[in-house]
């Protein structure tokens, strides 16, 4: 367990944490101006969180979630993450959760409906 009060920074999981910080900041398209001003801080913090040589407070990654368009959790490192009382989603999966969040209900239905007849259907050897 990390103690935050006697670690030097950057730690291990501030290090991590600055890592989802940039992927998230990326995966948006965004630069460091931006994600900052949306996450309500300045670009120096912002720069600071990322190279995990500050601890974050709850507040800021609140908004930074919200920023970001990703929840909470995603700016955990793993380690903390399978300690939760939730199930853990793999990449792949948090990944599919995000892509069918920005579908239509139209398209919600067919591709439910496409999986569940995939399901009935004898699909060995198609993988």
């Amino acid at each position: 367990m990390f103690n935050f009060h006697t670690e030097e920074l950057p730690n291990k999981i501030t290090r991590q944490v600055g890592q989802k910080i940039e992927q998230a900041r990326e995966e948006l398209s965004l630069d460091h101006k931006s994600l900052a001003e949306y996450a309500y801080m300045s670009v120096s913090t912002l720069l600071k969180d990322e190279q995990g040589t500050k601890t974050l407070t709850i507040t800021d990654l609140i908004y930074l979630a919200g920023a970001s368009k990703k929840p909470l959790t995603y700016f955990f490192p793993e380690e903390i993450v399978q300690r939760l009382d939730v199930p853990y989603l793999t990449p792949d999966e948090v990944t599919l959760l995000r892509l069918f969040r920005e579908l239509s209900i139209g398209e919600k239905t067919r591709i439910f409906a496409t999986i569940r007849a995939w399901l009935q259907t004898d699909h060995q050897g198609l993988e």
